[in-house]
């Protein structure tokens, strides 16, 4: 093990076999015996399982096992004079370093699933087999994929009886999304909660027996569950823990020119469909819009392309001042040296068209233009620009000048988005076309198909395929979905347990952040489709982030700099006393304590 890896501490569950406890109380806490916090001394965990059945229901709403899910009542507590970070997988197949807690039982690793998934299993949504395979590997509590092209009308989660007691009850922080924060452990805190493992028929614990019983000269048929610890036998739980004193992030700069600035947002241009071989365009160089906002007057400036070339002494160009502070860039992107930015307010819009000038030269502004309406989107090409409007009209309007044209391109738009070969793809709610952006055929009607109805964005497009997010609903997590460009039919789809904060197509693959931290590199692949290619974790939330083949540059509301390599983006390893700290507990299941688990 290198002195990168994060912690691992082991927890041995030693089995007896009571077939009831003996309680005054429902509920179960475990508490551990009070210690003087020592620099290397690392945790204390306990774990127990709950031998009454009663108590699973009254606790749960639902005797959990029967749905093969069990709740494994955990308590731990830091003894260390550092604190300490465990984080979850959250159903996705990253490193090893995110592991977090994990059972392993007869071979196999098993992760504990959220309470979304819990109710998934009690309503019959998806079984506990379906948590336990990701890629075809037994790793991870996977997420349930549904077929290409189907998006189910799932019933919000918190609507059910039982979600409310289970993410209470949960060790780890939930959130509603369905998925898990890293958990957080100062210095002599203590915590106790349940995680919940889904578990093979042959592996679960109780027994559900029949029972006959006669009342009043009638037989009603009825179930007993019973409890069976040794189907448990040698079972381990593990948790990797983390220096919490690190954010995840190797390094950070100040990028020269705006880190003194009142910073209200920051936009990198895209270029994903940049081809031009113009020097300008390489793939390090990527412009950067700012809006500043400083006593009530909002100013819109941008750096050279040149910002992640490794160069200092960035120049720093103002384009406009406006007065009060209702600004906010709706987007930006470059092309064969050309620059534009859209700026939306309350209820207008400006549009900015640049001519870079190439390196050591001046910029110059060669158009300005205002709207009636909120911009949407601004594209640039080697003829002209073309602005999409929230009321769903495209006006394209060329270089050199002269009347632009126009259409209302669709009733009910969600997003578009000009391809390289020209075409433009417009996504309404439930469908999907193609209209012609070329200079002979503009606007024209082409190729349109029905969707699923969904809310979407589109992020880009990596070579004949554009990606967009399909949000969930009712507390569903938000699935990355690839188009094919020419029949623009679903190609790929990755889905996820929460929400996606910001994604990003770059040339190459597409950069995302998770609302809880985790930042992925995905890879669009011809065959394969999505695949995770790097990972990494950051508990900052950048105003603005860009990749470039597993390198991430980002910017945060002081201005700083961020250029990382993600696979570095990861958990610490724990650092007490300059060495690695091993803590081995062995817990019992035992009968029930005196008080519902509560955290500190």
């Amino acid at each position: 093990m290198s002195l990168r890896d994060p912690v691992i501490f082991v927890l041995v569950l030693a089995l007896v076999l009571p077939l009831c406890s003996c309680r005054n109380n429902l509920y179960s806490s475990i508490d551990l015996s009070d210690m003087e916090l020592s620099e290397g001394e690392g945790i204390d965990i306990d774990a127990r399982l709950l031998t009454d059945a009663k108590e699973i229901e009254d606790l749960f709403g639902a005797f959990l096992p029967d749905y093969g899910i069990l709740p494994l009542l955990v308590a731990i507590r830091n003894n260390d004079t550092v604190p300490f970070r465990i984080y979850s997988r959250n159903s996705l197949d990253l490193r090893d370093d995110f592991k977090g807690f994990s059972l392993h039982l007869d071979g196999k690793e098993i992760f504990p699933v959220h309470p979304a998934q819990v109710i998934e299993a009690i309503k019959g949504l998806s079984s506990p087999a379906d948590y336990r395979k990701y890629g075809g590997k037994d790793i991870a509590a996977g997420v349930v994929v549904a077929p290409l092209g189907v998006v189910y009308a799932w019933k919000g989660f918190k609507e059910y009886r039982e979600y409310r007691p289970l993410i209470n009850a949960s060790l780890l922080p939930a959130d509603h999304g369905g998925t898990f924060r890293p958990l957080m452990l100062e210095p002599g805190e203590e915590i106790n909660g349940y995680l919940y493992f889904p578990l093979m028929p042959d592996e679960v614990p109780y027994k559900t027996e029949e029972i006959k019983v006669t009342k009043s000269n009638k037989i009603k048929t009825g179930y007993v569950h019973i409890f069976n610890g040794s189907v448990l036998s040698g079972a381990v739980l593990k948790a990797r823990i983390s220096d919490a004193g690190i954010d995840c992030i190797p390094g950070c700069d100040k990028l020269p020119g705006i880190d003194s600035l009142e910073i209200s947002q920051s936009v990198f241009c895209r270029n994903d469909r940049e081809i031009s071989k113009d020097p300008l365009s390489g793939s390090c160089g990527r412009a950067l819009f700012v809006l500043t906002d400083e006593s009530g007057e909002a100013a819109l400036l941008f750096t050279g392309e040149n910002v992640f070339s490794g160069e200092k002494g960035q120049d720093l160009f103002e384009i406009k001042r406006f007065r009060g502070s209702s600004a906010v860039i709706a987007d930006a992107e470059q092309y064969g040296g050309y620059l534009a930015c859209a700026v939306n307010f309350k209820r207008k819009a400006k549009v900015f068209v640049i001519y870079s000038g190439g390196s050591g030269k001046r910029p110059e502004i060669t158009a300005v233009r205002d709207y009636e309406k909120k911009v949407r989107r601004v594209f640039l090409s080697d003829e002209g620009f073309t602005v999409i409007t929230d009321n769903a009209f495209c006006y394209f309007e060329s270089y050199s000048g002269g009347n632009p044209a126009y259409r209302k391109i669709s009733g009910d738009l969600q997003d578009a988005y000009v391809l390289r070969e020209g075409s433009l793809f417009v996504l309404s709610g439930d469908e999907a076309g193609l209209l012609s952006a070329s200079e002979d055929n503009r606007f024209r009607a082409g190729k349109r198909i029905s969707l699923p109805k969904a809310e979407r964005d589109i992020c880009g497009s990596i070579d004949t395929e554009l990606v967009a997010i399909s949000r969930g609903r009712g507390g569903r997590g938000d699935t990355l979905v690839a188009y094919d460009t020419v029949d623009l039919k679903e190609k790929a789809r990755i889905p996820f347990r929460g929400k996606i904060e910001t994604a990003e197509v770059y040339r190459g693959g597409i950069l995302a952040r998770l609302e809880e931290g985790t930042i992925l590199d995905i890879q669009l692949e011809k065959t394969a489709g999505f695949r995770i290619h790097h990972s990494g974790w950051s508990s900052s939330k950048f105003l603005s982030m860009i990749s470039d083949s597993g390198y991430l540059t980002a910017i945060d509301a002081g201005g700083g700099l961020l250029c990382a390599e993600i696979d570095l983006m990861l958990p610490r390893a724990v650092s007490a006393g300059g060495k690695k700290v091993f803590t081995t507990a062995v817990g019992e299941i035992s009968p029930s304590g005196n008080s519902l688990p509560e955290k500190k």
